[in-house]
């Protein structure tokens, strides 16, 4: 409270780092000086700056000031264990041709529910993995509806 005894009126706002103000999202409620957060979407994870600012009441002499908390929101993804339920693509070399088509259908489970799951080909060069080439790129399709290559 300041010096001069006016009870303060608090506001609580998210601050970006080029100090744009913007209302709490949904997931972010406060009651009390108490925030709470509730979410099961992975895409609300990351740093959020949630700004408290106190003022005196309007018809006052202006005072303001703020206090800037620093939330990190945490998915759980970076923990997650991705396991493969099928047999792995094989590290063998294969001579692709117009006719010769093979087809792989990796699966897998995630420890962690929601979490995004990916796979990458490269090829290895000297025991590190490469990009692809554009020449190898253009001989692979991708299923987005079942995973299959």
């Amino acid at each position: 409270m300041p010096a001069c005894q006016y009870a303060l009126v608090y506001s609580y706002q998210i601050k970006d780092a080029f100090g744009v103000y913007s209302n709490l999202p949904a997931f972010i409620t406060e009651s009390s000086k108490t925030f709470t957060v509730v979410s099961n979407n992975f895409a609300h994870g990351g740093l959020y700056r949630v700004a408290v600012i106190a003022a005196v009441p309007a018809g006052y002499p202006v005072f303001q000031d703020e206090l800037l908390i620093n939330l990190a929101m945490n998915n759980g993804c970076s923990q997650d264990v991705v396991t493969t339920t099928s047999p792995a693509i094989p590290s063998l070399t294969y001579t692709m041709t117009q006719t010769g088509l093979k087809t792989w259908s990796p699966t897998w489970t995630s420890s962690v529910a929601g979490c995004p799951l990916t796979y990458e080909i490269a090829r290895i060069v000297n025991s590190a993995p490469q990009l692809l080439t554009s020449h190898e790129t253009a001989a692979l399709t991708h299923s987005t509806v079942d995973g299959s290559l």
